[in-house]
């Protein structure tokens, strides 16, 4: 149910549906595969869709005619069955509601009202209160931190990410208390993002697990939006010294990538990268070389030989081997990657230099 950033209302913690009595209707299509008549529908915890009772956090009830809901349509808490939306959907997009019309209401667990809105017959949003758990009227105060989430965005975007993440983190503390889907998610990640790029790796990195948590049930492990933030993640779990954590965005990111690009997709050998990196940080050598030899042969298929990519791979087994202090090894992969470098003039570069001095090291 979202209009703009700080629009989502949404249970923050985890509600298993077994044993709860949710009603059943014909859930009919047409010979065109349109929804026809009463439905009942399952969301997650971030609106989203879903078939997996376990991971439902609402029910909706509809009436559709050729695939759009008409008239009144309710959404309840599984966890009680209470009442949590009554409106009119306008329009909607894969199962999420994109436009709502005439007068809407919004309760909370409770049964408490949580919001009204009143939209026109095109969408647009005419009026709107909000409320706490109590009744009290705090719409001043929801517009305040509406306000400020977005110059916080624009800091953001200035790159002043302390300025930016104080803001975030007022706005994390208003909209956590009154139960923010998807904005709650997206604040989070700017949050988490922000706390890195000022170099608060400690502060970074619980926003991160929140935000994945998030994620990954409101989501799903194969969404995009899923790989940005444990892409994210990874590299400040890197920056914090956490590689058990980094180890762990790599997994989910390699099937996230086998999934979806395939593995001879650039991503997914990105990936692999990664991950043979960490066996090099945790001076794992052995077991680095292994996982680089897997991926030359990707690599040189995706780019040929005459790739600086390539040309990097070969560089880190000899490296590898270098610090294995296996110079008989070391030395074919240190010529092999010295002639290609020359071949793309990489002279100038770092690595070309260090393929020089190990070279004359192994001697």
């Amino acid at each position: 149910m979202r209009k703009s950033l700080l629009f989502i209302t949404f249970i923050y913690y985890f509600l298993s549906v077994s044993g709860q009595n949710i009603p059943k209707n014909p859930n009919q299509k047409d010979n065109q595969n349109r929804k026809q008549g009463k439905w009942t529908l399952l969301y997650n915890l971030l609106f989203r869709e879903t078939d997996d009772e376990k991971n439902a956090v609402y029910y909706r009830i509809s009436e559709f005619k050729d695939d759009k809901a008409v008239g009144i349509t309710q959404y309840f808490f599984i966890s009680n069955n209470q009442l949590h939306f009554e409106g009119e959907i306008l329009e909607e997009e894969n199962g999420e509601v994109k436009k709502l019309k005439g007068r809407n209401k919004w309760y909370f667990e409770n049964g408490a009202i949580m919001r009204e809105a009143e939209f026109d017959r095109n969408g647009n949003l005419i009026s709107q209160k909000e409320y706490d758990k109590n009744g009290k009227d705090i719409t001043a105060q929801y517009n305040k931190a509406d306000i400020n989430a977005n110059k916080a965005v624009e800091l953001f975007n200035q790159k002043k990410y302390s300025e930016a993440l104080v803001i975030f983190e007022e706005a994390l503390q208003f909209f956590n208390l009154l139960n923010y889907g998807e904005s709650y998610y997206h604040l989070l990640t700017y949050a988490a993002i922000s706390a890195r790029d000022a170099k608060m790796y400690g502060k970074a990195s619980k926003y991160y697990e929140q935000a994945m948590e998030l994620a990954l049930k409101g989501f799903g492990p194969y969404h995009e939006n899923y790989a940005f933030i444990v892409e994210s993640a990874s590299a400040n779990f890197l920056f914090a010294n956490n590689i058990t954590r980094y180890d762990y965005c790599i997994e989910e990111l390699k099937k996230y990538y086998e999934k979806t690009k395939g593995k001879n997709s650039k991503e997914y050998i990105g990936v692999l990268n990664s991950a043979a990196f960490s066996y090099y940080y945790k001076q794992e050598f052995a077991k680095a070389i292994k996982s680089i030899k897997e991926i030359l042969p990707l690599q040189e298929q995706l780019t040929g030989k005459n790739h600086k990519d390539y040309v990097t791979l070969v560089y880190d087994i000899a490296c590898c081997y270098y610090e294995l202090k296996d110079c008989s090894n070391a030395i074919p992969y240190l010529q092999e990657s010295k002639n290609l470098m020359e071949k793309l003039n990489l002279k100038t570069s770092k690595d070309y230099q260090g393929v020089l001095d190990k070279l004359n090291q192994c001697k």
